[in-house]
């Protein structure tokens, strides 16, 4: 959770590190987090999930913001959102129309805002039993860059893809969404090694399983051959697409145009 939440917060701000020109300093960022649960019905949870997805196409134009999120079969979970230099109001303002989906389809839900004094407060806010975070990162893992034009165009596709792989035991699909366009950094492809895909990603997903240290290795065998599959489902719908190569599968055969695209 440490590095999640330091690199939303980065990203946000001064986007990708490769795009950085140091110094730089650490904004003042407003908060907030959130959960909403599977009551039952099933497709009025995905419609929520669904509505969340349109929600980062409008938050896309707003500079700065990103969320960081998690989705298993029965609950969906805003670990943080951060927006740079804005009170407290603003971001509030930002979700009071999904908090109103939300409401209107019944579901039981948590949120909260906030505005802390100092960077470090607001990374120490979302970051429980600090210096090591309570994230578990003995996983198996894997990912896919999901394009704006995915999610504006082939949703339904992209939501029963995700309720395929999180109805698998333990699977969860986490994002991260940050607008790094070209336009939004100031910069050119020819500026660094960037997978191209990732600029025109509304966010980058990973699936997660937890590996518990008495696995077999027919077990590990297992979570991968399935992580792969998980992984070739989300490529079949992000044509063109690619994938952030720390959160990839170390044996896709298509690793190069996935990982390195045009590079």
């Amino acid at each position: 959770m440490v590095a999640k939440i330091i690199d939303i917060s980065w990203r946000a701000k001064f986007i990708l590190p490769k795009d950085i020109t140091y110094p730089i300093q650490f904004l003042v960022p407003a908060g907030a987090s959130l959960t909403f649960q599977n009551n039952g019905d099933h497709d009025t949870y995905w419609a929520a999930v669904e509505a969340w997805h349109k929600r980062l196409l409008v938050w896309d134009g707003l500079p700065g913001i990103s969320t960081f999120f998690g989705i298993t079969s029965d609950l969906f979970t805003l670990y943080s959102a951060a927006l740079p230099d804005q009170p407290e109001s603003t971001i509030a303002a930002q979700f009071d129309p999904f908090i109103q989906e939300l409401e209107e389809l019944g579901l039981t839900y948590t949120y909260e805002t906030n505005e802390q004094p100092s960077y470090y407060d607001h990374f120490a806010y979302y970051t429980p039993d600090l210096p090591y975070g309570d994230y578990a990162t003995n996983s198996t893992i894997g990912g896919r860059l999901i394009a704006r034009d995915t999610v504006r165009d082939n949703l339904s596709d992209l939501t029963a893809a995700y309720r395929n792989i999180t109805a698998l035991p333990g699977y969860r699909i986490n994002g991260i969404a940050a607008n790094v366009t070209h336009s939004r950094v100031g910069n050119t492809p020819a500026s660094n090694a960037v997978v191209p895909a990732w600029r025109d990603a509304l966010y980058s997903a990973n699936m997660d399983v937890y590996v518990a240290p008495t696995f077999s290795l027919g077990i590990l065998l297992e979570h991968q051959a399935q992580m792969n599959h998980n992984q070739d489902l989300l490529r079949s719908i992000t044509p063109n697409g690619g994938t952030y190569l720390n959160e990839a599968t170390f044996d896709n055969p298509t690793w190069k145009e996935d990982y390195f695209g045009s590079n």
